[in-house]
C-alpha cells in the first residue's frame, strides 16, 4: 500500500521536496504556523522520509 503526505502525522517542522524537479514545494517550519495542508500537497505520494536537526523532509513526486 502506498502512502500519501496526508497519512503522515506532521507534528514537527517539515518541508516537502519534489525529487524529480529538485526543489521544495511546501514547508511549515514553526509550530505557530500550523494549519492544514493544501489539498494538492496532501494527496502527493511519499517516496522518502528523513529527519535532520528536528526537521522532517518528505520526498515526493508531483504530476504537474
Amino acid at each position: 500500500m502506498d502512502i500519501i503526505i496526508n497519512d503522515i502525522p506532521l507534528t514537527i517542522p517539515f518541508t516537502v521536496y519534489d525529487v524529480d524537479k529538485g526543489h521544495y514545494i511546501f514547508s511549515i517550519m514553526t509550530p505557530d504556523d500550523g494549519g492544514d495542508l493544501p489539498p494538492d500537497i496532501a494527496i502527493l505520494p511519499v517516496v522518502g522520509l528523513r529527519a535532520v536537526d528536528g526537521v522532517l523532509y518528505v520526498d515526493t513526486r508531483t504530476p504537474w
